[in-house]
């Protein structure tokens, strides 16, 4: 059951790490060592740095040079972690909530709010860009992070080069990432349990 869960997290992690991330917190309330489960939630977040990867090579294939070390960093700490927690044998935790979370994957609901949310971090953080410079840039992308990394990665990585500079988008993607983890980290401690929430934010 242990790697059937950490197959389905990596797979729900492609569709939602959040949504991945938020089942298995609640999942923790009903297990005495969650650790198994925190594995789970950093492989669907590992699943997240390699959307990162595919999207700027989609994108903007120019900006992987840049972003190559921290989206390497990114992924080599999470698969470290994840070990780390998955080598223990607990208690068996089921897939089902996980293997659910792939079962929207060909939605069409998801697909529009994913453009509607684009094209809002778009307008955003060009205009915080004008108002306020690069720390409105960063600033619009920090709390666009809060909802997911998808749409704020595409936005950084086009903008890249462009109407900001390459180092700027990296440290606009790694303060992103901090803030998504923040929000997951929040979001695990209200849905799971408190020990769930902390060693993935430590994670």
């Amino acid at each position: 059951a242990r790697h059937g869960l950490a197959v389905a997290s990596v797979a729900g992690g492609f569709v939602s790490s959040t949504s991945t991330t938020i089942s298995l917190a609640a999942k923790s309330r009903h297990v005495k060592n969650c650790n198994t489960l925190v594995g789970a939630a950093i492989l669907a977040n590992f699943s997240s740095f390699l959307q990162m990867f595919v999207l700027i090579v989609s994108v903007a294939p120019a900006f992987l040079t840049a972003s190559l070390p921290m989206l390497t960093t990114l992924s080599m700490g999470a698969l470290v972690a994840a070990w780390f927690f998955l080598r223990e044998k607990v208690a068996e935790s089921g897939s089902e909530s996980v293997e659910e979370s792939a079962g929207s994957l060909f939605s069409l609901a998801p697909a529009l709010k994913f453009a509607l949310l684009f094209l809002v971090i778009k307008v955003m953080t060009k205009a915080l860009l004008i108002m306020f410079g690069e720390g409105g840039f960063i600033a619009g992308s920090m709390i666009a992070a809060v909802t997911g990394l998808d749409a704020v990665t595409i936005n950084v990585a086009e903008a890249s080069g462009a109407t900001i500079s390459a180092s700027l988008a990296v440290f606009t993607l790694i303060a992103a990432n901090a803030v998504n983890l923040l929000a997951k980290s929040w979001y695990s401690y209200l849905q799971g349990s408190r020990a769930f929430a902390l060693r993935f934010l430590t994670s």
